[in-house]
């Protein structure tokens, strides 16, 4: 099966709010991120996450298991939400190139 994503995404756990349902991601990009919570989420949502309040619709969820969900979402395309997701994206891309142990590492989904 072809991998769709073609964008960076960031491997770090960063807590989140989905609602009022505590949470962390798995990864996050420009588009979306996977969440894991424990409660189901609205198709459409805001998403807290760091200080950023993001318009997130839900694309798909299913069972994790330990009465956890994994969601994956997609961030609404508005200009002023992507200009403070690239503002996020960029810091910890920094971050994770002054980190011995890859915190925040960044992987390419690009196509080879």
């Amino acid at each position: 099966m072809e991998n769709r994503r073609q964008r960076l995404r960031l491997k770090r756990q960063i807590p989140v709010r989905c609602e009022q349902n505590p949470g962390f991601t798995i990864n996050v990009s420009m588009r979306g991120a996977r969440i894991v919570t424990r409660q189901a989420a609205q198709k459409r949502f805001l998403l807290s996450l760091e200080s950023l309040q993001l318009a997130a619709e839900r694309v798909w969820e299913e069972p994790l298991g330990g009465g956890n969900r994994v969601i994956g979402v997609r961030f609404s395309p508005s200009p002023s939400q992507q200009a403070v997701l690239q503002d996020l994206l960029a810091q910890n891309q920094a971050a994770a190139a002054n980190s011995p142990f890859g915190f925040g590492q960044f992987v390419s989904l690009d196509p080879a």
